[in-house]
C-alpha cells in the first residue's frame, strides 16, 4: 500500500495549469517522502515448563520389635553377707561407678566422697524395708604407731527404704576431710520396717574422745 500511493502523487505534480502554461514553465515539484521503516518484530517464544517428577512415596513396613523385660537380679546376691533375710556387701569402685550411672543422687554422693572420708555398703531384704540403719566405724593411723589403726569416732547413717530383694548402694559419708590412712569399716545394717523417723536420710559422725 505505501508504494503505490506515492507514485500516484509524483503523477499530478506533472500535469499544467490552464491559466499559466503559456508563459510558465513546469516547475517539478519535489515531495520528499518518509522511507516506510519496517521494524522486525520479535516473537518470544515461550519458556519451555520444567517438569519436576514427584518422587514416589516411600512406605517403609512397620517391624515389629518385641521387648523383653530385664531378668530379675538372681536371688540370693552372690557374694553377700547375709543375716536371715537380709543381704550386705561392701562393693568395690567399678561397682559403684556402674550404678551410678543411673542414679543422679548416687554420681553426687560420690563427688562428695572426693574430699570426705567415706565407705559404702550394698543391702537388700527379702522383704522390704521401710528404711535402713547402717553403723559404721571411721578408722586411721595411730599417732604413736603409724603401722597401726585405732577407731576415731563411729558414724550412724540413715537411708530410705527399698521393696523386696532391690539392691540399695549407701554411701557412708563421715564429713571429715579426706586424709591418707583413713578408712570406714566394722559396717553393719539393719533394716527396718517400722514406721520412717525423723532425720532420714542422714550422716551422723561422733568422733571417740
Amino acid at each position: 500500500m505505501i508504494r503505490k500511493v506515492l507514485i500516484a502523487v509524483l503523477a499530478l505534480t506533472f500535469i499544467p495549469s490552464s491559466s499559466s502554461a503559456a508563459t510558465k514553465k513546469p516547475v517539478p515539484k519535489v515531495t520528499a517522502t518518509k522511507k516506510a521503516v519496517t521494524t522486525a518484530t520479535t516473537t518470544k517464544k515461550p519458556l519451555a515448563k520444567k517438569v519436576v517428577a514427584k518422587k514416589k512415596p516411600v512406605y517403609r513396613k512397620r517391624v515389629k520389635v518385641s521387648v523383653s523385660p530385664s531378668p530379675p537380679p538372681k536371688w540370693p546376691p552372690v557374694n553377700f553377707t547375709s543375716a536371715g533375710d537380709i543381704y550386705a556387701k561392701i562393693p568395690t569402685a567399678v561397682e559403684l561407678k556402674g550404678l551410678a550411672s543411673a542414679s543422679p543422687t548416687l554420681t553426687t554422693n560420690l563427688r562428695n566422697c572426693e574430699k570426705s572420708i567415706c565407705g559404702a555398703v550394698l543391702v537388700a531384704a527379702e522383704q522390704g524395708c521401710s528404711w535402713w540403719e547402717v553403723n559404721s566405724v571411721v578408722m586411721g593411723p595411730d599417732s604413736e604407731d603409724a603401722t597401726k589403726k585405732i577407731n576415731y569416732g563411729t558414724l550412724r547413717t540413715l537411708d530410705l527404704g527399698t521393696r523386696a530383694r532391690v539392691i540399695k548402694p549407701i554411701m557412708l559419708i563421715s564429713g571429715l576431710d579426706l586424709a591418707d590412712g583413713y578408712s570406714v569399716g566394722s559396717i553393719t545394717a539393719k533394716c527396718w520396717t517400722s514406721a520412717k523417723p525423723d532425720g532420714v536420710p542422714s550422716n551422723t559422725y561422733t568422733a571417740l574422745k
